[in-house]
């Protein structure tokens, strides 16, 4: 099932820091307000907390990076989001539909069935 202590909040904002260092290389909290649409205080104190919980580390220039635990969810909930919407683009699902639908069903699928669900699509 789900880590413990990973909220859907918490994976949509490390899957936004994920996809920002990769188009940028470096990340500062303006740029994930900005994606997210989230005003700064309050990606200030969410930035908080993943520091508090080993997700993130912030460098003397308020740049974000991963700690080895922040990068493996991730990359985690990134698989689960392209797994996902591919499949239900294959369904013929619309483009903005099938975004919408995998990012919330990232979020929702056990480890167990999201194994299955791999093995399923891969065939």
């Amino acid at each position: 099932m789900k880590t413990a202590g990973i909220t859907a909040s918490k994976e949509n904002y490390l899957k936004t820091i994920l996809r920002l260092k990769q188009e940028k290389c470096v990340v500062r909290a303006i740029d994930i307000a900005t994606e997210m649409n989230l005003s700064r205080p309050s990606v200030s104190t969410a930035l908080r907390v993943l520091a508090q919980e080993d997700y993130i580390r912030l460098d003397d220039n308020r740049y974000i990076d991963f700690t080895p635990q922040g990068l493996a969810a991730a990359l985690k909930v990134q698989e689960r989001y392209d797994t996902l919407y591919a499949f239900l683009l294959s369904l013929g699902v619309s483009e903005a539909v099938a975004a919408l639908d995998a990012g919330r069903m990232e979020h929702a699928i056990s480890d167990e069935s999201f194994s299955r669900f791999k093995e399923l699509v891969a065939v």
